[in-house]
């Protein structure tokens, strides 16, 4: 197991305690956090090299979340990309992400509009962690 993404899998459990998540090694370890809803899919974290954490939307899309700033120690960068990844999966539990698309075609994610302001809606269904977005009202 790389030692980053246990760094990752240790802040996570502290994070989100009553949240599952499994390790799974082999020639590209991951950590797999079970779906919610099927249609949405699960999330694997996949260590990209020292200093970047991919983050896949099983279903969706994924994304890269890396450090590059070559002033501050390993630790702190790792540290720092920890707590990015851990504040977006909170978004996601919550409900606050939508994912569109799919791994072939492409896909993404987008922030669900808090209330007063303009949602921005890319075109197909939509999914949160709990399942698919029927309506979204912007008050």
């Amino acid at each position: 197991m790389k030692p980053f993404l246990e760094m990752f899998v240790a802040a996570f459990h502290h994070r989100f305690p009553s949240q599952p998540i499994e390790l799974r090694d082999g020639e590209y370890p991951v950590a797999a956090i079970p779906a919610r809803h099927p249609e949405t899919g699960g999330i694997e974290i996949m260590a990209d090299g020292e200093f970047g954490l991919i983050v896949e939307i099983v279903n969706f899309t994924h994304g890269h979340f890396d450090d590059f700033d070559v002033n501050r120690t390993a630790t702190e960068r790792q540290t720092s990309i920890i707590e990015i990844v851990l504040n977006f999966l909170a978004d996601v539990f919550a409900d606050r992400v939508a994912f569109f698309g799919n791994q072939t075609d492409g896909g993404g994610w987008w922030y669900l509009a808090a209330a007063g302001e303009a949602a921005i809606n890319p075109a197909g269904p939509h999914f949160v962690w709990s399942g698919p977005v029927i309506q979204q009202i912007v008050e």
